[in-house]
C-alpha cells in the first residue's frame, strides 16, 4: 500500500509531461514550414531595387503575406533569414564640363558634385581632364571695346586681276541668262514691280576664302516702280557695268557697340552692306485693316534681313549667338505724334534701327555718316561726293514733304535724319541685333 502512494505522484507527474509534449507538439504541426501541407504560403513578390549612391538596394525576394517569412525563390522552397540587401555604391566623381570655361568633379551615376568648379585644363584645344573642345567665340572685340567683328558678308571688290582670272575658271567663264542660269542665283530684282531675271550672283569657295561673283544684264533701277534703264540707276555712277563679272570677297562684318546690358551687346553695322527697298509699292493693302506701305512688320525689307541677308552673314555657331528680340515699334520709336502708320511690334533676329535709337544720346553711335561697302556699290546705292550714302530706319515718316503713308526714315549721306519713298532701292541697309557675349 505504501508503495502504492509513492507511484502515484510519479505517475502524475509522467502524464503532466506526456500531456505537456502533446501539447507542444500540436503547436509545432500548427506552425508554418514549407515541408508542412497544413500551412500554404501566400506569397507577395518584392522586386529588386537597385542601389543608388547613398541608399542600399535589395534582391528580388517573395514574402508570405500570413506569417511574413521571406524566401528567395517564387516557389517558396527556400527560405531567408532576412531581406537580402545590396550595400550602397558611394559617389564616383570625375571631371565633367560646367560651361565652355570651366569644369566640376561630378558624380558619373548622381547630381553630386565635389568641391567647386575649376578653369578647363586646355591641352591643343582640348581640356586635358573633361575632354571638353575649346570653344572659340564667333565674335572679337575691338582693343578699345567699341567695335567688335562678328559674321561675314560680301564687302571689298576684287581687283587682282590673277585672282579675277581664277575664279572665273572656277565657274567655268560661264555667265547666266534669263533661260540658263548656269548654276548662278537670281536676285529676282524688280522691274517696275515685277520680279526679273536680269542680275544674279554665285559663291565660290577658293584657297579657303569665299567670293561672291554678282553678273548683270539689265541696269537695276533706283526705284522697284520704275523700269530698267541705264537712267535709271545708280549702279552706273557707282562704276558697275552690264556683261561684266565682278567679284567680292566674304569679309568680317565690323559692328559699333551701341549699349551693352545684361551680358548682352547692341550693335549696328559700322558699314552700308548691301541695297534695298523697303516695300514694292506705295500702295497700302486693304482686308479686315489697312496696312500701309510704310509698315515695318509688313515690309519686304524686313524679311530680307531675317532671311536673306541673316542666312548669308551668319553660320550656325554664330546664331546661337544672336538674341532673338521683340522689336519696339510703338509712336514713341517714331518722329509721329499719332498712330496712324505704327505697327505691331515684332519678333526678329536682325532689324533696322529706329529713329528713337538714331536720336539716343546714350548709345555709342559715333558719325552716322556712313560709307559704303562696295558690295552694296554694286547693288545701286545712292552715294554723295564722300562716298557715304543715305539708309533706312524702320520708323514711319512723320508729315512732310513726301505722303507719310508710303514714307519711311531714313539716315542721309550727312548723318542727319531723313525721309525717302519705301519703293526706294538706292537706300542701303545697316543692320542691328542684340548678340549674347
Amino acid at each position: 500500500m505504501k508503495e502504492t502512494k509513492k507511484i502515484l505522484p510519479l505517475v502524475k507527474t509522467v502524464c503532466v509531461a506526456v500531456l505537456i509534449a502533446v501539447a507542444v507538439l500540436a503547436l509545432g504541426l500548427a506552425a508554418c514550414s514549407p515541408d508542412e501541407p497544413t500551412h500554404k504560403h501566400s506569397l507577395v513578390a518584392v522586386e529588386r531595387k537597385d542601389a543608388t549612391c547613398t541608399q542600399k538596394g535589395n534582391e528580388a525576394y517573395w514574402k508570405c503575406e500570413e506569417c511574413g517569412k521571406l524566401f528567395s525563390d517564387k516557389a517558396g522552397k527556400t527560405e531567408i533569414d532576412a531581406i537580402p540587401e545590396i550595400l550602397s555604391l558611394g559617389h564616383h566623381t570625375e571631371w565633367t564640363a560646367v560651361d565652355n570655361q570651366t569644369h566640376i568633379k561630378k558624380c558619373v551615376r548622381c547630381d553630386y558634385t565635389e568641391g567647386v568648379a575649376e578653369p578647363h585644363n586646355f591641352e591643343g584645344g582640348e581640356c586635358a581632364d573633361c575632354g571638353a573642345k575649346k570653344v572659340v567665340k564667333p565674335y572679337t572685340l575691338s582693343e578699345d571695346g567699341s567695335t567688335l567683328t562678328f559674321g561675314s558678308y560680301p564687302q571689298s571688290q576684287v581687283e587682282d586681276t590673277a585672282l579675277q582670272s581664277m575664279l572665273n575658271a572656277e565657274i567655268q567663264n560661264k555667265t547666266p541668262t534669263a533661260d540658263e542660269f548656269n548654276g548662278w542665283t537670281d536676285y529676282e530684282y524688280l522691274d517696275n514691280k515685277i520680279a526679273k531675271s536680269y542680275m544674279w550672283y554665285i559663291d565660290v569657295e577658293y584657297q579657303d576664302a569665299l567670293y561672291r561673283g554678282v553678273y548683270l544684264s539689265q541696269y537695276r533701277p533706283y526705284s522697284s516702280t520704275t523700269n530698267c534703264s541705264p537712267s535709271n540707276t545708280y549702279q552706273l555712277n557707282n562704276g558697275y557695268e552690264t556683261g561684266t563679272v565682278y567679284w567680292f570677297e566674304y569679309e568680317p562684318i565690323t559692328w559699333r557697340i551701341l549699349t551693352q546690358q545684361d551680358g548682352k551687346v547692341f550693335l549696328m553695322a559700322d558699314l552700308i552692306l548691301d541695297s534695298q527697298n523697303f516695300y514694292i509699292n506705295a500702295y497700302e493693302r486693304t482686308g479686315e485693316s489697312t496696312i500701309y506701305a510704310n509698315n515695318y512688320k509688313e515690309s519686304d525689307i524686313r524679311f530680307w534681313l531675317n532671311h536673306n541677308f541673316y542666312d548669308t552673314a551668319f553660320d550656325e555657331l554664330c546664331k546661337e549667338y544672336v538674341v532673338v528680340t521683340e522689336v519696339d515699334n510703338s509712336v514713341e520709336t517714331t518722329p509721329r505724334e499719332d498712330t496712324t502708320y505704327i505697327c505691331e511690334n515684332t519678333i526678329d533676329n536682325v532689324f533696322l534701327l529706329s529713329y528713337a535709337d538714331v536720336n539716343n544720346e546714350d548709345y555709342n553711335k559715333g558719325d552716322l555718316a556712313l560709307l559704303s561697302t562696295a558690295y552694296a556699290d554694286c547693288q545701286g546705292v545712292w552715294l554723295n561726293f564722300y562716298d557715304c550714302g543715305k539708309w533706312w530706319l524702320r520708323s514711319p515718316a512723320a508729315d512732310g514733304s513726301l505722303p507719310a503713308s508710303y514714307s519711311a526714315c531714313m539716315v542721309n549721306a550727312m548723318g542727319a535724319d531723313s525721309v525717302e519713298a519705301v519703293t526706294s532701292t538706292a537706300v542701303g541697309v545697316v543692320p542691328a541685333l542684340w548678340l549674347t557675349l
